[in-house]
């Protein structure tokens, strides 16, 4: 489990803003010396993510859905993280990537995925208000504690519209960044040990990092751990 990091992706645009953020976020795990495994919930449709799922429930149906599936839910289980990079569809989550949280929260539940989880997410957006990120916030904070796992930050990009737009707007340089802070984020336990009420305010105040440099962006990075 040591090491090993878990990115899942889900833009239904291919090589867009998402793919660009991955990729950043990916090179420092690397140069940190952790193994990445990325997978992209856009490989199939929601439909064929839930089709699929017959196969778990002791049906017949195989196919490169279920495969896709089995190797996914391995890696989860064997990895100490996951991170989830993705759009604002209709202000909430790309309907691929809800149909792979779907799987995922089951074999949670069921047992096949085991251990408390870091997890992180890192999503864009084409508009320049944060509240835009309102919808994609409530269900991955929510989602996190129904599995057990810990939020370990979220990086919130705005005026992401364009392919290049990640790259022209310094946000790849955000996602670079963001990996640093993702693996030292303090465990439940570690946030616990604090006993003195000074630190807690100061690590609570932490959390909100402006980072941005793009030109008439407003500011973007929120890191909120807890």
């Amino acid at each position: 489990m040591d090491k090993k990091i878990v990115i899942i992706t889900g833009s239904p645009r291919r090589r867009g803003n998402c793919s660009h953020l991955a990729a950043s976020f990916e090179r420092r795990l690397r140069e940190l010396g952790y193994t990445v495994t990325e997978f992209d919930a856009c490989s199939f449709s929601a439909s064929d993510w839930s089709e699929s799922t017959a196969y778990f429930q002791g049906g017949s149906r195989d196919d490169d859905c279920t495969a896709f599936q089995q190797l996914l839910i391995r890696e989860i289980d064997e990895a100490e993280g996951v991170v989830l990079v993705l759009p604002v569809y209709i202000y909430g989550m790309p309907a691929q990537m809800v149909a792979a949280l779907d799987v995922i929260g089951s074999k949670v539940r069921s047992g096949e995925i085991s251990g408390r989880k870091k997890c992180a997410l890192i999503s864009c957006c084409a508009q320049k208000k944060l509240s835009v990120f309102n919808g994609i916030k409530f269900t991955f904070e929510h989602l996190v504690k129904a599995f057990g796992w810990e939020n370990s930050g979220e990086l919130l990009l705005t005026g992401l519209w364009k392919r290049a737009d990640a790259d022209k707007h310094h946000a790849v340089d955000e996602a670079y960044a963001f990996a640093d802070k993702f693996v030292s984020s303090p465990s439940e336990e570690e946030k616990k040990a604090e006993e003195k009420p000074e630190e807690n305010n100061k690590s609570k105040a932490n959390r909100l990092v402006i980072a941005s440099v793009a030109d008439d962006i407003l500011p973007s990075w929120i890191f909120s751990g807890g």
